[in-house]
């Protein structure tokens, strides 16, 4: 559902060669202690939790990482355990999603059917209505839709957190003290995509401050270092140009208030307002290559992303999501068989010459009719890593951006190395391709 195609128009004039030593690159991420993370992860959901290290007398402790896991309304029982209600309410959710995501490209094309058997004048009324709906009717932000569409949190039985590293924060607001008035804005760069809408993107992204009531829906102590309310509030995120053309879907976009088409023009403006947004770099690419139980990001020739940030000084802040890459299965998840070497091959042809992919999934209801609904026995975590500060070059190099671009590489490796044991995938690379 989302996704950020605009960054591999600057891909081909980059030189995926470079002769500079890698040895001057480090990595800061900061790691936790294996026995403090499986504190939270054995204990029952909780809205907020922080993991804290251990300190001498007389010093302050200050939490590695910030926890808080999304929580329905309805839920008032002690235990803070998702209820059959909870379920319901958010498999509803997630089913309304999908039936805007397959209904919305559907409408034109029944248009078209119907014109050529001569249903003219219901072709004429209905286009009217369609595009009233999607540009003429009011559209704007809607934070209660947000928190409507957060609800279907209340589906994952082992629940939806976001993980932030403190260092995250704290490096950027020094970054915003150091530079003038306007401040310096952050992309989030988040992985993976997963083979259907991104539910770490959707649930632990920019809609979460988009609600109007950010300390229900962040950790409390994450919004104290600093960040303005206006800010957490005007976080954003950009999507395939291709949705906004659609039915439907671009109601649910533009209702969510954090979502921009991913165009060359749209990403400067955010750049020249230092917007926070997040993006998924690997985009369709990484719909296409989804293989259930592998953990695979799309980056090795995702070039351009590097590039804007670097005109801008930006801050890219890595983010992974643990559990998306088992949520469904697909025709990839066949070992080395026909169907699925010929699924994939589809998927990239159809990418490369047509520009969008139609990923085939499904879950684990499928036999009962609902193959959207994904398994709900899988939690859902996106942890948000240490802060990579980009020097401003309004001019880069090539080597610039190779160097830049390995040392975000390294980045969002340390990331996943450091957290995959934690949250139960130790024995699992990560494949970048």
């Amino acid at each position: 559902m989302c996704d950020s195609t605009i960054i591999s128009h600057n891909n081909q004039d980059i030189n995926n060669n470079s002769g500079k030593n890698d040895n001057e690159v480090k990595s800061n991420i900061t790691t936790i202690e294996r026995e403090e993370m499986e504190n939270i992860l054995s204990s029952p959901l909780s809205s907020s939790s922080s993991v804290e290290p251990t300190t001498t007398k007389g010093t302050r402790k200050m939490p590695h990482i910030l926890s808080h896991t999304l929580l329905p309304n309805n839920n008032n029982n002690s235990n803070n355990t998702i209820t059959l209600g909870d379920r319901l309410i958010g498999g509803c959710i997630i089913t309304f999603i999908f039936a805007c995501l397959f209904i919305g490209p559907m409408i034109p094309l029944v248009l078209i059917w119907l014109f050529i058997f001569g249903y003219y004048q219901v072709v004429i009324t209905s286009a009217i209505v369609v595009v009233s709906s999607m540009f003429l009717l009011s559209n704007d932000h809607s934070p209660m839709f947000c928190r409507l569409l957060l609800q279907c949190s209340g589906y994952f039985l082992k629940g939806v957190t976001l993980h932030i590293e403190r260092n995250a924060i704290s490096t950027a607001v020094q970054a915003n003290k150091n530079e003038d008035q306007n401040g310096t804005g952050s992309m989030w760069c988040m992985h993976p995509h997963g083979t259907s809408i991104g539910y770490g993107f959707i649930l632990n992204g920019a809609m979460r401050f988009r609600t109007n009531h950010e300390s229900k829906y962040v950790h409390p102590d994450s919004l104290h270092f600093g960040m303005s309310q206006e800010r957490l509030r005007n976080a954003h995120g950009v999507q395939a140009p291709i949705l906004f053309k659609l039915p439907l879907i671009r109601n649910l976009m533009m209702l969510s208030g954090c979502s921009t088409p991913a165009t060359k023009e749209n990403l400067y403006a955010l750049f020249q307002k230092n917007c926070d947004f997040g993006m998924l770099p690997g985009g369709m690419d990484e719909v296409a290559l989804y293989k259930k139980g592998h953990e695979r990001i799309y980056i090795q020739n995702r070039k351009g992303f590097i590039k804007y940030a670097l005109q801008y000084g930006y801050q890219l802040i890595p983010c992974y999501t643990f559990g998306e890459s088992d949520l469904y299965n697909s025709f990839n998840s066949i070992d080395h068989g026909f169907i699925g070497r010929c699924n994939q091959s589809m998927q990239l042809y159809t990418l490369k010459h047509f520009g969008f992919v139609i990923p085939l999934f499904w879950g684990p209801y499928a036999k009962y009719g609902l193959p959207w609904l994904p398994r709900n026995n899988i939690p859902i975590n996106t942890v948000v890593g240490n802060t990579l500060q980009l020097p401003k070059i309004i001019h880069p190099t090539d080597d610039d951006i190779i160097k830049y671009h390995k040392l975000y590489m390294r980045h969002i490796t340390d990331l996943f190395n450091s957290y995959k044991t934690q949250f139960g995938y130790g024995d699992r690379q990560l494949e970048i391709l």
